[in-house]
Parts: C-alpha cells; structure tokens; sequence
C-alpha cells in the first residue's frame, strides 16, 4: 500500500488471484480492464463501467475501501508475463514469446481453464487510450429461473430458426442456453457453438457433443467460425450475433438443410429485430429474404428485465415474448418493415404465443415480482413506454 490516508495501493497479480477474480466469478463483475495510464476498471452485472475498489482490512484490522493506481507499461508487461507462467504453464521463455504475439497484434485472444474449472477469457486491445486487456471470468451456466413453459415447449417446433432477441444485457444468452439444455435433456444433440466472446461455461452438456468456436487471432473471423460450423454434422448451431447479413443468410441456408440454429440479435422489440433484418436488403431481394424468413422461422423471443421482490436471489430477471408457429409466419409474411409505432411491442398474440402482460402476470403470481412492477412494466398501462423499463 502506498498511501494508507488515500487508501490507495498498487494493483498486483497476487491480488487479482485472491481478490478481483472471485468478485468476477461470484458478485456478478463480468470483466476487469487493465489499459496502460489508467486505473483498474471492471463491468458489472448491470452491464456499466466503473472503477475497481475493494474493501479490505489495513494493518491494523480497520476495514477500508481501497483505489488503485494508474497501471504502467512495465507492470502490464510483467502482469501478462506472471500470467502467462501461473495460468498457461508456459516456461519463460515461451511466456515472453507469446506475450510478444499479444503486444504486436498476431493474437488478440484466448480462452484457458484454472484448476477449479473456471475458464478466463483473455482479451488484448490496442485503441485511442493505449494498449490494454481484458479479463473475464466466464460464470459456470446455472439455471435458476425456470423459463415460462411456452418458451419451453418451442422445442418442439424444431428443426429451423430461433431468435433471441433484446437490448444489451437483457440475457439473450441465458435464455439460449437455458432452451438449449432443455432441448439436450429430452434427447442428445450435437451442437456447434460459435462466439465472439465466450458467455458462460457451457460445460454441462454431458451427453451430447459440443464444439465452441472462437476466433482467436485475425486471420480466423466469426464468419469463417460459422461457414465452418454449417458444413460440420451438427443438429443445433448457436450464434451470439446473428446481425450481419451474411451470417443470418448462412443461418438461413442451415435451416434449409434441417438443422436448427439459434441466434441472437440486440433489438427493442420483435418489430425492431425484424426491421434490422430486412432493412439491410434493397427492396428487390427484401421479399425473397422474408420468404426464406418466413419458411425458416419457428419462433421469437423478445426479453426485457424487470426488478424482482426482495425474496428472490436475483435483483433483476427477464419479462419474455414470444410469437411462434404458423402465426409467427403469417406475421412475417404481412410486415411492413419500419412501420411499428412508438411502442413498438406487439400487443395482442394467438394462443400459441406469449405476451409480455402474460409473461408479467405469471412472475406476479410465482412471488418473483410485485404489482407495482407489474404497472412500470405492462405495456397495456395507459402513458406506460417501453423506454421506462429498458
């Protein structure tokens, strides 16, 4: 500690092992970002920035709440060495050879497992404030809300195109998986997953076999990760980003061929994900993609998280939609892309589909969230936007 009035120490590696690791794998912290000039900052489960502190007992027993420092070039560099050496198992020599793959930009990222299980994603990025890396710990995938059964039950309708869609930090990836593991409990799959970034730890697929793609230096691209998956003999293929119309064109070509990919898309609303799709085509090549859109689609999922009651573990948890089936294809067929309204939200759904009034009136009766969450929330509360709860 350098300055115990300031409460101001140094960041070190031992610190990281004992402390900022276990608050990245248990109080919901999804990342630290060591970048040269700056302070340790971390991502917490909200998906905001802020700066790193810890609360911890001075020499003489009093708890504080600590800062740190500015990280120089020589600690990051000595950092990636330790690390390199404790976490890979690397000599000292191949440490210094693979740091320098990182610090020129032949490697940009990798993905290693601790002794414990828990995989450390490894990223390194050089931007306008300096060279830097980022550190996640990927959480194990424990399924703890169970999804509301008609999400369940779109099990059922496969093969073809699932998508999951919401606003950043909604838990789009969850929801994937916890469908993905209900799907893989019924009957054995294989599955090809292919990431930018690895979400969780997917390791609790014990029956069915699973290949995660990630790209790992420049030369390998998500996309290149994902034409490698089509032509691979999978049942499901999961991707994190299904936005580029390549990608969601390949995914297409998937489904033709009887396989079911599952696929996420950031948008506001299910109109918002359809527009985001369509809007990329110029209007000559607009309908045949809804064509192939509406064959392939089995359903969609729209999530936005709402605050639970004090009696829940989680502070936050997904309100879902969902259109499906043979209405979902007729909805498709009869969109206009770019005339949903200021809501956005579709209001009214067949019985095969789930509203988010139904999502919200299902949690209320569970115990998972309160009336007064139900009025924020409901779509259907008159002045109610949805811009109160995003």
């Amino acid at each position: 500690m350098d300055n115990k009035n300031d409460n101001v120490m140094e960041f070190s590696y031992e610190l990281y092992k004992e402390s900022v690791e276990p608050l990245i794998r248990y109080k919901g912290l999804r990342s630290l970002h060591l970048i040269i000039g700056h302070p340790p900052f971390v991502r917490n489960s909200n998906g905001g920035f802020e700066p790193l502190s810890l609360e911890m007992e001075d020499d003489a027993g009093h708890t504080h709440n600590f800062r740190f420092q500015k990280i120089t070039g020589h600690w990051f560099h000595n950092f990636l060495n330790l690390m390199f050496m404790e976490y890979f198992g690397l000599e000292k020599e191949d440490a210094e050879d693979t740091l320098k793959l990182y610090l020129t930009g032949e490697r940009t990222q990798q993905i290693f497992r601790l002794d414990s299980g828990t995989l450390i994603y490894l990223r390194m990025d050089a931007g306008f404030t300096g060279s830097g890396m980022v550190l996640t710990a990927v959480p194990v995938f424990e399924p703890k809300l169970s999804l509301p059964s008609k999400i369940v039950s779109l099990g059922e309708l496969l093969p073809g195109l699932v998508l999951f869609t919401g606003c950043y930090g909604s838990d789009r990836a969850y929801t994937m998986y916890s469908l993905l593991l209900a799907i893989l409990r019924e009957s054995p799959k294989k599955v090809s997953i292919v990431e930018q970034v690895p979400r969780y730890n997917i390791d609790f697929v014990k029956d069915s076999l699973v290949m995660r793609r990630i790209a790992f230096d420049p030369k390998t691209t998500y996309f290149s990760e994902l034409l490698r998956a089509l032509t691979t003999d999978v049942d499901i293929i999961c991707l994190d980003d299904i936005s580029d119309p390549k990608a969601f064109e390949a995914a297409l070509k998937a489904c033709a061929s009887g396989k079911t990919v599952f696929g996420m898309l950031g948008a506001s609303s299910i109109q918002e994900a359809l527009d985001s799709i369509l809007l990329q085509y110029e209007p000559s090549k607009r309908e045949m993609i809804r064509y192939q859109l509406s064959v392939a689609i089995r359903a969609i999922i729209y999530q936005q998280k709402v605050p639970t009651t004090p009696q829940v573990e989680e502070a936050m948890v997904p309100a879902f939609e969902s259109v499906s089936g043979d209405s979902l294809q007729k909805f498709i067929a009869g969109y206009e892309p770019g005339s949903s309204d200021a809501v956005g939200f579709i209001k009214s759904v067949p019985d095969d589909s789930l509203s988010f009034e139904q999502s919200l009136a299902e949690m209320l009766s569970n115990g998972i969230i309160d009336e007064k969450t139900v009025q924020i929330f409901s779509r259907t509360t008159a002045g109610n936007s949805p811009a109160k709860g995003a």
